[in-house]
């Protein structure tokens, strides 16, 4: 105990100071003397939690603008800074170990070495209150506040000693910031001569970055040159660039002055006026010729004799029948000129490629349909990159274009292994485990950037509860087929549709195995996917006409005994329909809105809507075919079906707090209603709740329904509710997590889950507790936790440990006393590769 006080007080911060030397403590604060109202300047809600002091402008950008933070932080605070006194303390003092150590092997400077290590490597010097760097960052934030408006801002900077023992030597340095009156912008006036310019401004006015009483903000005026030039460009204006436009500012008298600020928390300011001039240019450029150099993915000098050059102005019946090229390949009215290999021509479709070339010859140029071009040639997935170039004529006013690509290789080989495998949306397994997978990809099966992929793919999960440790097999094998464009039997093709689609086919199947059961499943699936480009990029669409699935199970004695003791009635039926035979037929459309990227930059959203339609197909047929004597028994012959309606919706919000911190909120709701002569909504289409990706207290698919618990008459460990609980017609579960970086690669959570599954008030299954009611708020499961997250930036590979708090089948908070009650455990240990949401 006393080495371990000596360690402990030679790690102190102010350590190694010198008497005259201030430690600089916690980040610089930012103030007023007037008070504003924050609120209504902060960009999001969590900004507020934050004491950034009260200022008007965005707090972000004062703290950016400033060279004077203090020591690093890995967990807790100055951790560099720890490391680097007690190097420091390894140097100059010799501790009982050290001279230990030093007798034994005198020659070994294994201490010194440490120390070393930690002083250069490993810690960080303490950072200083520096006088001469806080005049440096009062100049900046003096530049900051005058390009954000307030061009008469004084800065005074100041040091806040903290008088506490605990805090000796150590000061926090303070900026008071007067303000002064921010610019108004009163008036917009636009200096332009040319008339086809005028026109083409004129019609984009709504999406100006300047409004009148907006605050003058110079990252306004260069993002409103920035938006002139794309729309400049995107109208023909090849050559247009952003220093042809200017900006003349001018102060305007007070009398003349009558709009007011947009940004409540101004309460000081003058009118402005800002007059846009923009230079003359050239006439429009429309687009010339367009070649695309397509370059195989390795060069083989043995087969690639000469690059063969396809022209529509030079095409021939001789040569069609020489290069294969069949009006299919390359029609008539084509008017790209593609060279490649004559190896690579065998291999793809040019009318195909012709489609996805949204430069036109002839059309008038435009900067957005370029990029559209580079985006849908990029994302066919069968080039390494896309580079457009330009050659310009200006004596005919067009632009040609010249497309380089290079090929991927046509076929691809893979094979990995993984911690653990995502929901089976099938066979509902959310198990941690180990499995491994192995695939094939052929890019271009007909030609025409078509993909088809084999896999295999195995995993053995492990569910432990209590003491017992169970083993759960899945073996799937997968081929789909994505076509680059929407594809309707007996239509064909419809080449019109934009929004980058696709169509994707898949036939699978996936095998379970375990002491108590043994399962099969075999599914195709048929989905179209788009991006909905009226609401923009974020937006995107899938809408499954048809995913049909047939389950087969198989149960041993005991399992069905099991099955056999429950008590309640329903119950027991509903489980027993859940392992007959089945089959599924379901239509699916899945609505998604986000604009995920750097989450620590900005609040993000993440909308997803979900409507499914199950049982109309088998029951038509057992409408009108009669399978059987009875078409109200929902099942063909002895096969069960089920008619549902599924609503459900998941919104994520992720709300940045710091550069190294964020908090996230999961949301999910939902519902599935049987109907027509079905009593139960199919087991693959019930909600469940509990796994690493849901209620994180629970093992997967535990929690639920209601106030459920397993029959008590169970010897065995591993009971019904163990393996697959009953699920339920309705959802709800919200989780919060607080992440923040505690090394570069490391990161850590803290979270907590609540929600739970029910059936519907009008369910068969009715016993109390089960089913959605009043009071169901009251059955919500709560369990809380820590994470730990390794990022190494092409995966992230988490452990998240859970405890549960309150416990709907115990209907009240867990402790040690109840777990054989609750027959579960307190804790639970999740797996994962990614986020858990």
């Amino acid at each position: 105990m006393l080495l371990f006080s000596v360690f402990l007080s030679s790690c102190a911060a102010t350590a190694h100071l010198q008497p005259n030397q201030l430690l600089l403590k916690g980040e610089p604060v930012f103030n007023r003397p007037e008070q504003v109202r924050i609120d209504t300047t902060a960009r999001n809600p969590f900004d507020n939690f934050i004491n950034f002091g009260t200022t008007t402008i965005d707090p972000g950008l004062l703290f950016s603008s400033v060279k004077t933070h203090p020591n690093r932080r890995m967990i807790l605070p100055k951790t560099y800074l720890h490391f680097y006194n007690l190097g420091r303390t390894l140097q100059k003092y010799e501790y009982p170990p050290e001279t230990l150590w030093k007798f034994f092997f005198p020659k070994n400077g294994l201490f010194d070495s440490i120390a070393n290590f930690l002083v250069n490597t490993a810690g960080e010097p303490p950072v200083l209150v520096d006088t001469a760097l806080m005049r440096q960052d009062a100049e900046n934030l003096r530049t900051v506040y005058f390009s954000q408006g307030f061009w008469d801002a004084k800065i005074y900077p100041g040091i806040d000693t903290c008088r506490s023992q605990f805090n000796k030597g150590k000061a926090r340095v303070v900026f008071s910031i007067e303000e002064g009156r921010a610019a108004i912008i009163d008036k917009v006036w636009k200096d332009i001569t040319s008339d086809s310019i005028r026109k083409v401004i004129y019609k984009t006015l709504g999406e100006s970055f300047l409004r009148e009483g907006d605050a003058y903000n110079e990252d306004n005026l260069l993002a409103e040159r920035n938006r002139i030039t794309d729309v400049m460009r995107s109208n023909g204006f090849y050559t247009f660039n952003p220093r042809q436009v200017t900006y003349e500012v001018d102060k305007k008298p007070v009398e003349v002055f009558g709009t007011l600020p947009l940004n409540y928390a101004i309460q000081d300011y003058f009118p402005v006026s800002v007059t846009i001039r923009i230079k003359d240019t050239p006439p429009p450029y429309r687009v010339g010729r367009v070649t695309m150099l397509i370059e195989p993915a390795e060069y083989d000098p043995e087969r690639d004799d000469f690059v063969q050059v396809i022209t529509p102005a030079l095409m021939s019946d001789s040569l069609r029948r020489a290069w294969g090229l069949n009006e299919r390949m390359y029609s008539d009215s084509a008017k790209v000129t593609f060279n490649a290999y004559a190896r690579v021509l065998e291999h793809m479709n040019l009318n195909f490629i012709e489609s996805e070339i949204t430069l036109k010859t002839g059309d008038m140029y435009s900067l957005a349909v370029e990029r559209e071009t580079q985006r849908r040639l990029q994302s066919l997935g069968i080039f390494k990159f896309v580079l457009l170039k330009h050659i310009v004529d200006e004596e005919t006013g067009t632009i040609n274009f010249v497309i380089q690509t290079v090929l991927l290789p046509r076929f691809q080989l893979k094979a990995g292994t993984e911690g653990f495998f995502k929901n089976d949306r099938v066979l509902k397994n959310n198990f941690a485990g180990v499995g491994g997978e192995i695939g094939y990809t052929n890019k271009m099966l007909f030609k025409g950037s078509e993909q088809l992929v084999i896999s295999a793919k195995g995993s053995l999960s492990f569910p432990i509860r209590n003491d017992s440790i169970s083993l759960l097999l899945d073996a799937s094998a997968t081929a789909s087929l994505r076509i680059p464009r929407i594809v309707i039997p007996f239509l064909g093709r419809l080449e019109s549709f934009q929004g980058n689609p696709n169509t994707a086919l898949s036939l699978s199947f996936t095998r379970q195995q375990s002491v108590n059961f043994s399962r099969n499943a075999g599914s195709l699936d048929w989905t179209y996917n788009w991006f909905d480009l009226r609401l923009g990029p974020s937006a995107s669409s899938s809408l499954s006409p048809y995913t049909i699935t047939f389950i087969q199970s198989k149960l041993n004695p005991t399992f069905l005994r099991q099955i056999a003791s429950i008590d309640n009635l329903a119950l027991r039926a509903l489980l027993l329909q859940d392992y007959k035979q089945r089959f599924s037929s379901v239509g699916r459309y899945k609505f998604t809105w986000s604009d995920y990227m750097s989450t620590r930059r900005k609040p993000t959203i993440f909308v997803q809507p979900l409507l499914e339609i199950g049982g109309n197909t088998p029951f038509l047929f057992d409408r009108f075919f009669r399978f059987d004597e009875s078409w109200k028994d929902h099942q063909l012959s002895y096969i069960l079906y089920g008619q549902f309606v599924k609503v459900a919706c998941e919104l994520k919000n992720y709300f940045p707090l710091t550069k190294k911190s964020e908090f996230v909120v999961r949301n999910y709701i939902g519902v599935a209603d049987p109907w027509n002569f079905t009593p139960f909504v199919p087991f693959e289409s019930r909600f469940y709740s509990g796994g690493t990706n849901s209620m994180r207290g629970w093992q997967s698919n535990t929690l639920g329904p209601g106030t459920y618990l397993p029959s008590q008459e169970s010897e065995s460990e591993d009971d019904i509710n163990f393996l697959f609980a009953p699920g339920g017609e309705a959802i709800f579960e919200t989780n919060l997590e607080l992440r923040f970086d505690a090394y570069d690669w490391i990161e850590l959570a803290l979270f907590t889950d609540f929600g739970n599954v029910w059936f519907l008030p009008g369910s068969k299954i009715n016993y109390p507790g089960a089913n959605l009611s009043r009071e169901s708020y009251l059955q919500l499961g709560i369990d809380g936790g820590v994470g730990i997250r390794f990022d190494f930036s092409f995966f992230v590979f988490r452990i998240d440990v859970a405890r549960k708090i309150y416990s709907p089948a115990i209907q009240d908070f867990v402790t040690r006393a109840r777990r054989d009650e609750m027959r579960s455990n307190i804790f639970q240990l999740n797996f994962g590769i990614g986020y858990p949401f």
